[in-house]
């Protein structure tokens, strides 16, 4: 598994915009179509407020909230996890596209998707607190 990030500091994902209270949401990303290697993209979301791209509104693109405040370290050791990856795995062998009469969706088992969700949030927060 590869996690791509585009800013290498010690916390790669914290941002917050000027005049506001909180850094921006934070999330790995995952194009469940592409073969290979998984690859997860880090980011925070440029929207202030709760707008997401149309890419991911019908779940084209997977997206997992993580914490802004995670570290490099963190992440790098989370792409290492057996079961992280064993569960990013089958969420995107189980995965398709589909045609609901008006857009391309994403059609996925819910239930692994909240679980990887989970899992994901704990194994992070877990980590960080392992690294103070």
């Amino acid at each position: 598994m590869k996690i791509q990030i585009p800013n290498r500091k010690r916390k790669p994902v914290l941002y917050q915009y000027q005049g506001q209270c909180f850094p921006q949401p934070a999330y790995l990303e995952l194009d469940p179509m592409l073969a290979g290697e998984i690859v997860l993209t880090a980011d925070y979301s440029g929207e202030i407020g709760n707008g997401v791209p149309m890419s991911v509104w019908h779940n084209l693109i997977l997206r997992f909230g993580i914490p802004s405040q995670v570290t490099l370290k963190a992440l790098n050791t989370l792409k290492k996890d057996k079961d992280f990856n064993s569960m990013l795995e089958q969420l995107r062998d189980d995965y398709d596209q589909v045609w609901n009469g008006s857009n391309y969706v994403g059609k996925f088992d819910t239930d692994l998707y909240y679980c990887v969700c989970h899992y994901t949030q704990e194994k992070l927060y877990s980590l960080m607190e392992d690294q103070r």
